[in-house]
């Protein structure tokens, strides 16, 4: 998180990059800013508010494509201009039109046909360009009645309500009964629903449970913490990059400079999470298997333990998919309002059911239901195979030393194949300006590498592999401290995540399919590795001062929320951008600004749903699934 906010604050103070040439444009410095400025602007919205105030008003959003009338040199230097990967397309405008004002002198009934006849006359008239319609968004009269309230959204309501009043009965049941007196059901099935009991859920300290095993696992949480923290702020920048600019020159030049390289590639980081989840996978179940020698520990109990995952993570996902789906559309309003979060709604909604199932990163891998949501289709995907790895090797952990490190070697082989075969880049290739406006749509490295789970299946088995170390070590009495390479690689950790990261500009420009893919299977591993190492070394409580940064107790707290957070945060991203009623200018403070929003919004939400579906709905399942016999 730190290291991101003085990449922004770099970029912010240095000076604007204009270097003519690496443009693959001629010129000097000062002209191509005159050349610029000429171009028509990218991007233009009509105030919404005093459009849609008039009756009968019309409102237009829409896509145009730019083609010369006769030979132009202006054209040429946008078509030029625009094949830099690190500029958005200049040929194409984003429109929004107040119809009823700005094109009343077009003698046309069709709303949609005055606003095409509108833009093309403006840049006919001012840059002898003809504009042809690429998309048409809608166009929306102002006095049209909102959409009725439908059997899904009452559904919906009617489900939240439940959660409330099941809450309510929870907690009066909790501070009203006898703790002398034991009541078998109710305790079991009714107390989870107690919002006391989540609170102390969420608020316990492991350090005072007297099992050092527990206690050494605290910095897990900071790492959560921190990681998601740094996904709100990346996502943040595509909520720019998705929205109308008044300044996307900014973006163009704020791409040049290296530091953004930890932005743009930074996105690596949530291999984090996947190394994390398949820890505390495995290590709970060398625990549990130590803990309970008389039972049979095999893969008999993979569909417990794939019931057990599902019950901490699936109330939380179909809740989020489910707000977006009938609720959310109607909490504001505005120009982009229609084509961010209504179409993102209406995607929800057809696609439900491959979220209920985990399924959504495959199934029409286009159509976009919560940006993020990727990540736990992937994880619960990764969480059969990996599940079914660890209850193999339990009988013989020695043998995870040997067949885990040859399963990642065999995954990275794999992934440098399909990446090859089919052509697929690592995710720095593709973070240029229009890909991320579009939100990754078409992009075939996105969808079968970047989202795919056999991109992500290193990490996890990276994961596996560190439980059964650390375990391994904890067994032994071996002290970490006593290797200079482990020691190394944790005091370094963070240097060498930011150089692993900032890698990213070896192969930025490569044209050689065999760099391209190599790289392409290798920069979560590396990642996954450095992760992996500075993780033994918080467990065994090596001092350091990232140790005592991710292990401030403050950061337990919100790990515990980092579920809810991650599930909610895009709603307010979004929202920060849909509400906008005239183009929005981008700059590190604007970003800065939009990030503590996100943050702030995305926490103050989070909170009641731990409290009121997340930690009850885990315990109630748990209980009613598992009885008192859980892995």
């Amino acid at each position: 998180m730190l290291w991101l906010a003085a990449a922004l604050l770099t970029i912010a103070a240095a000076p604007e990059p204009a270097a003519a040439v690496a443009h693959g444009i001629e010129g000097d410095i000062g002209l191509l800013d005159e050349q610029y400025f000429q171009m028509p602007r990218l991007f233009w919205m009509d105030d919404w508010d005093s459009c849609l105030a008039a009756r009968r008003a019309f409102y237009c959003l829409g896509s145009f494509r730019l083609s010369p009338l006769e030979p132009s040199k202006l054209f040429d230097f946008m078509t030029t201009y625009s094949k830099d990967r690190h500029h958005y397309n200049h040929t194409l405008l984003h429109r929004g039109y107040c119809i009823t004002s700005r094109c009343s002198h077009i003698g046309v009934s069709s709303s949609k046909e005055k606003f095409v006849l509108c833009v093309d006359q403006y840049t006919r008239n001012k840059y002898g360009l003809r504009a042809t319609l690429a998309k048409l968004e809608y166009c929306r009269r102002s006095d049209v009645p909102e959409k009725r309230v439908d059997k899904v959204e009452m559904m919906f309501a009617a489900i939240v309500a439940v959660i409330i009043f099941v809450n309510i009965i929870g907690t009066t049941y909790d501070l009203k009964r006898n703790p002398d007196k034991k009541h078998k059901y109710a305790d079991k099935y009714l107390l989870p629903w107690s919002m006391r009991v989540s609170w102390r859920r969420l608020t316990a300290d492991h350090a005072t449970s007297g099992d050092p095993r527990l206690t050494a696992l605290n910095p897990i949480q900071g790492t959560r913490a921190v990681t998601l923290l740094v996904v709100m702020m990346a996502h943040t920048v595509i909520a720019f990059e998705i929205s109308y600019l008044q300044n996307p020159e900014f973006v163009e030049k704020a791409k040049l400079h290296p530091l953004t390289m930890l932005l743009y590639n930074g996105s690596v980081i949530v291999q984090g999470f996947f190394v994390v989840s398949s820890f505390l996978l495995a290590y709970n179940l060398l625990l549990f298997a130590e803990k309970n020698p008389d039972k049979n520990v095999s893969l008999r109990m993979l569909p417990q333990c794939l019931l057990h995952r599902i019950c901490r993570i699936l109330p939380v996902h179909m809740f989020a998919v489910g707000l977006m789906a009938t609720w959310w559309p109607r909490v504001s309003d505005g120009p982009l309002w229609a084509s961010h979060v209504r179409a993102e709604s209406a995607r929800c909604r057809s696609k439900w059911w491959a979220h209920l199932l985990f399924l959504n990163n495959l199934v029409r891998p286009d159509e976009k239901c919560l940006i993020q949501s990727w990540f736990l289709a992937v994880d619960m995907q990764l969480y059969v195979v990996v599940c079914a790895l660890a209850l193999l090797l339990l009988r013989r952990p020695r043998a995870a030393f040997v067949v885990l490190p040859i399963l990642v070697a065999v995954s990275v082989i794999a992934n440098f194949l399909i990446a090859y075969h089919w052509g697929l880049k690592p995710i720095v290739m593709v973070m240029n300006p229009e890909v991320m406006r579009g939100q990754y749509v078409g992009e075939p490295s996105f969808k079968w590498l970047y989202a795919a789970p056999w991109a992500s299946l290193p990490a996890s088995l990276l994961g596996l592999l560190c439980a059964f170390l650390h375990r391994h070590i904890q067994l032994a009495g071996y002290k970490p401290q006593e290797n200079r390479v482990v020691m190394f690689l944790y005091r370094w950790s963070l240097p060498l995540i930011l150089l692993w990261i900032l890698s990213g500009h070896l192969v930025e420009h490569s044209r050689d399919a065999i760099v391209v893919a190599l790289y392409a299977a290798l920069d979560r591993v590396g990642y996954a590795i450095i992760c992996g190492f500075a993780h033994i070394g918080f467990f065994h409580n090596i001092d350091s001062v990232l140790l005592r940064f991710i292990g401030w107790r403050g950061w337990r707290t919100l790990g515990r929320l980092s579920l809810s957070a991650l599930m909610l945060h895009w709603n307010f991203v979004l929202l920060q951008v849909a509400i906008n009623t005239q183009t929005a200018r981008v700059a590190i403070y604007e970003i800065a600004g939009q990030w503590y929003n996100t943050i702030i919004l995305t926490y103050a939400s989070a909170l009641p749903l731990y409290l009121l579906l997340e930690a009850p709905a885990q315990k109630f399942l748990q209980a009613l699934f598992f009885c008192n016999n859980k892995p």
